[in-house]
């Protein structure tokens, strides 16, 4: 009964991650891009770069914010506040989406609501993190870690099969599309709930405006404490550059799949179901090695393969070749995340945990602008979407080259 009673926080904590995995697969990555690019946009190309500018822009505010975030937060307290704020506004933001329609006016209000959702959904992932190494023990953190991902990943499966179900239902494509970000928001209402009434409390350390004051010393006393944990900077650097090409993956494949092979929006959708489920795949499996073999060996490996199946995908030239190497590439997405996330959790110091996190988001954004802008930029001089992807490799070569520098630790510093 007791192990019972430990277990159902955990399970509200990774419902949190098939609640906002809607967005990440509707809003981010397979139907807003393409829907903008398609239907909203002047023509593709415009939209293809304008999608990559807002990215970018998103990506630096994000970087700013979610270190300061963090280091705040450990000092107030109500790190639920803070997840619930986050939540709030992304789901009334996706709700706005509705109003987007098919023509050029519309772009502004496009471009805005997605940097405003993303931000928001980044931001809330500061304080979401920083629940795990509070709610499971660190010897099944790797497995929580992995199992969150997984249940993201069926979250994110689900609303897709409902968006394909909309896409056949609905004559007008335009109008299911727009439906679907409506069912992004409803979807984030339902599933977020259980992570608020099912968790433990999270209780005020000290008042707002100190905790803002004391957050600031904590980020300048942050330098003399990365100086004696380069293992960590190292860390983050390398997540700097593996999720940068992650980020740029995501944003830009429904696009490239709809460009490349001319996919519709009903085809992307069959293509993002099947990346999710083998990234789903791929976080059940590689969620007991992290345990057992480390998270540093489970990133490396899953580094390796990533530049493989990605150039695979990339210079496909038909597209069954593509779906084969998009679905291989998925199995190894996942472990790339969970893992990162329980690398933190285990080594970082419980009192700082949510600052850590706070720069966990900053490693994932602080560039996070420079692939969307490298492929805005190639783009504009190549017209080739292929080659504009192919800065992805580089980065997940340079990610695998610092974490080959690091030791495993199971301890925290």
């Amino acid at each position: 009964m007791k192990e019972k009673s430990k277990a159902i926080p955990l399970i509200a904590w990774a419902f949190y991650d098939f609640a906002n995995s809607a967005f990440s697969a509707i809003i981010e990555t397979f139907i807003l891009p393409t829907y903008f690019v398609k239907q909203v946009a002047l023509n593709e190309t415009r939209g293809t770069e304008q999608w990559g500018w807002t990215l970018a822009l998103a990506g630096v505010l994000i970087a700013l914010g979610g270190p300061v975030l963090g280091a705040i937060a450990d000092h107030h307290g109500r790190g639920k506040r803070w997840l619930f704020s986050f939540t709030l506004l992304l789901i009334l933001g996706t709700l706005w989406m509705g109003k987007i329609g098919p023509d050029p006016y519309f772009v502004p209000l496009a471009l805005g609501l997605f940097a405003l959702t993303t931000i928001a959904s980044e931001f809330a992932y500061v304080f979401y993190n920083a629940l795990l190494p509070t709610l499971a023990p660190v010897e099944t953190i790797g497995r929580w870690s992995g199992w969150g991902w997984a249940a993201g990943y069926l979250g994110g499966i689900l609303a897709l099969l409902l968006s394909l179900l909309g896409f056949k239902l609905i004559p007008d494509q335009t109008v299911a599309a727009r439906a679907s970000f409506l069912l992004v928001g409803i979807w984030n209402l339902i599933f977020c709930l259980p992570i608020f009434f099912f968790t433990p409390k999270t209780p005020v350390k000290k008042a707002l405006i100190p905790s803002i004051r004391s957050g600031f010393l904590q980020l300048k006393k942050s330098v003399g404490f990365f100086k004696t944990h380069p293992d960590l900077v190292r860390f983050f650097v390398a997540r700097m550059l593996f999720i940068d090409g992650l980020i740029t993956l995501f944003a830009f494949g429904g696009i490239f799949a709809a460009k490349v092979f001319g996919m519709s929006e009903q085809k992307v959708i069959v293509f993002a179901i099947t990346l999710n489920l083998s990234a789903g795949i791929g976080a059940i499996l590689f969620s007991f090695l992290d345990d057992s073999w480390g998270p540093l060996k489970v990133l490396k490996n899953s580094l390796i393969a990533l530049m493989f199946f990605g150039a695979f995908a990339l210079f496909a030239e038909v597209e069954t070749l593509f779906w084969i190497a998009g679905a291989c590439l998925g199995i190894f997405v996942g472990p790339c995340q969970a893992s990162s996330r329980s690398y933190v959790a285990k080594v970082g110091p419980k009192e700082l945990i949510t600052e850590l996190f706070g720069f966990f988001t900053f490693s994932g954004k602080a560039t996070a602008f420079l692939g969307p802008f490298l492929v805005a930029s190639i783009l504009s001089l190549t017209g080739s979407i292929r080659w504009a992807l192919s800065v992805i490799l580089l980065f997940f070569l340079g990610a695998y080259f610092l974490l080959n520098r690091l030791k495993e630790s199971n301890e925290r510093g």
